[in-house]
């Protein structure tokens, strides 16, 4: 295959791939792995393989070009979706460990998600703490159940927390109770 740059055909087909991006990431944030498998699904109807051809024969530049244009223009960017997605798997309830596992599976690398929990550290205080207060929240568990109650299901409570992958010891802190507001608001 000739190269995108000086054949025609090719750079159409990047221009091609590079607005089905747009118009994918106008949906949704997503990362580069989530980008790239869509648009190789893209190339395939785009320019469909021959019948006998192998996965490794099909030629992903166009994809891997349309790729490099949408994060030189900022659209494409592991780093910030993976806080922004941070943020608000912890609001959800969350813990580190189930964050870990869904960025790998949305293919962002292990650096830069641990980049990420220290970025969201800095504007969330204890991000694994507020993540586990918000599942016990959600699901009405620990504190959130009526009194008479809450010692029946302790054990189940704690031990459903910890199978999210929370700490023990925030999976305590977490039944216990909310967290006592600030004296200044």
């Amino acid at each position: 295959m000739s190269d995108p740059a000086t054949d025609p055909d090719e750079a159409k087909l990047v221009r091609e791939l590079f607005t089905a991006g747009l118009r994918y990431l106008a949906r949704i944030s997503a990362s580069r792995a989530s980008v790239r498998r869509v648009l190789l699904r893209k190339l395939m109807k785009l320019r469909p393989p021959e019948p006998d051809a192998l996965p490794g024969e099909i030629d992903e530049r166009p994809v891997d070009a349309a790729i490099e244009r949408l994060a030189e223009l900022g659209y494409v960017d592991d780093a910030a979706f993976a806080r922004g997605r941070q943020r608000s798997l912890v609001g959800r309830g969350v813990s580190r460990l189930g964050i870990r596992h869904r960025m790998a599976r949305q293919g962002v690398d292990r650096e830069t998600v641990e980049r990420a929990f220290e970025a969201v550290a800095e504007e969330i205080e204890d991000p694994e703490a507020t993540a586990a207060a918000a599942f016990v929240r959600k699901r009405r568990l620990g504190w959130r159940r009526p009194e008479e109650a809450r010692a029946e299901h302790h054990r189940a409570d704690l031990a459903r927390l910890m199978r999210q992958g929370f700490p023990a010891d925030v999976a305590r802190q977490a039944l216990d109770g909310p967290p006592e507001p600030d004296e200044d608001g």
